[in-house]
């Protein structure tokens, strides 16, 4: 029978990637697995995030990823207490699909649960697919989410 033990799941911090947390949540308490979310930060953030609407800098790369952190701690603060489950947290820094790969290898996970923004067309051939990478390239089975009607 296959054991599931180490789950994890990617965020971007939106309220719509963390609608996979239920799934992971039900497994991980069925299971008595452990759940590991994951953050990624960008090494090259928009510059939109870096920017005041004038179009000068009001925030530098350090400030920007220390008040991402913050976000994050939060967040994972508030899934923690939303379950029985381990919850644990990860912040990492590069490209996403291939940090998730990364980690999963790195702790052998049996599990990643993501959502996806099921964009199409032009904004997912200049996006790219963050699932896509991670299913065509990740050891362990995928399970993911697809958008809410409501979201």
């Amino acid at each position: 029978m296959y054991k599931v033990s180490k789950i994890i799941l990617p965020t971007d911090l939106s309220s719509f990637s963390l609608t996979a947390f239920d799934y992971a949540k039900d497994v991980a308490e069925q299971y008595d697995a452990e759940i590991n979310i994951l953050y990624v930060l960008d090494n090259n953030p928009p510059l939109v995030m870096l920017k005041n609407s004038n179009g000068k800098s009001s925030i530098s790369k350090e400030e920007l990823e220390e008040k991402l952190s913050k976000e994050f701690n939060s967040v994972l603060g508030q899934l923690q207490d939303n379950t029985t489950a381990l919850v644990k947290g990860a912040i990492r820094k590069g490209d996403d699909s291939e940090q998730i790969i990364a980690f999963s290898n790195e702790i052998k996970a049996d599990l990643i649960i993501l959502s996806t923004h099921s964009r199409t067309g032009f904004l997912r051939s200049v996006l790219g697919s963050v699932a896509d990478k991670v299913i065509q390239n990740a050891r362990c089975p995928i399970l993911v989410i697809p958008p809410r009607e409501e979201d």
